[in-house]
């Protein structure tokens, strides 16, 4: 059984304003899916539906076999925008703890999941400091924190590096990318920029211009210890991510 199962999804701002026409696709256990498209394609749209967050207008979305209709136990969520995903009067432990107290999580497990997923992405001595005394970097690595002491199944991740400076990104993907082999969490990444979706992803999933559909899935084979350097330079980078690009500029949009 697939950990997440997409299936003919269809969604409509309303009457005739179709977004997303009969996408289909299925995450495997420990994945890291890349899902890359031109501007306005519906990508963010594709996550929030998926994440149980708008109701789509037709199709399926299934969890470990269970219908998503809302937000389901087993996901979690890093957003594009960490300033409004975090709250500036709480310390980062309670930020990261936050999630663990609607659960009905004890302090003591609250308190040593927020340490450890604070270790993990290199913040354990950031704990007792509140969001706004640390860089746009470090912020966003507080939201990776927050999903990973949640233990999610599935983890969405909706261009979250997109608001960071270019160093800051390649850290921040490299983080992500080390977490992943790590803890082997299957993950589904939401990018604009094609290098970072091949760079990342163990497949890359291509989108039409909207109504977006699925143009092709490719399998990434690249070593999993990969570098910012070397693994860009390879021709074996340079040739999936010219691939990549020419499908996203030579796709038309689906046929209303």
């Amino acid at each position: 059984m697939p950990v997440l199962e997409v299936k003919d999804l269809h969604y409509e701002y309303g009457p005739g304003n179709v977004a997303i026409d009969n996408i289909s696709f299925t995450l495997a256990e420990g994945k890291f899916t890349s899902i890359v498209g031109p501007s306005g394609c519906g990508k963010t749209t594709l996550l929030k539906s998926i994440a149980g967050l708008l109701p789509y207008s037709a199709g399926d979305v299934s969890l470990l076999g269970q219908p998503v209709r809302s937000v389901p136990e087993g996901l979690a969520m890093v957003f594009q925008d960490y300033s409004r995903s975090l709250f500036p009067w709480m310390k980062i432990a309670a930020n990261v703890e936050l999630p663990l107290r609607y659960r009905g999580v004890d302090a003591a497990e609250r308190r040593r999941r927020a340490h450890e997923s604070l270790e993990a992405v290199g913040l354990g001595d950031k704990a007792d400091r509140f969001p706004w005394e640390l860089s746009g970097g470090m912020q966003q690595r507080v939201a990776i924190a927050r999903a990973l002491a949640y233990q999610p199944r599935v983890m969405l991740m909706d261009e979250p590096f997109a608001s960071v400076d270019a160093q800051t990104r390649s850290d921040l993907e490299d983080l992500v990318s080390q977490v992943h082999r790590q803890l082997g969490m299957t993950m589904l990444f939401v990018t604009h920029d094609i290098d970072e979706a091949v760079y990342l992803g163990n497949e890359v999933l291509v989108l039409s211009k909207s109504p977006s559909r699925v143009v092709e899935r490719i399998e990434v084979r690249l070593p999993d210890d990969r570098d910012q350097v070397s693994t860009k330079q390879s021709p074996e980078f340079v040739d999936l991510r010219t691939r990549v690009a020419s499908l996203i500029r030579r796709t038309p949009a689906p046929a209303k």
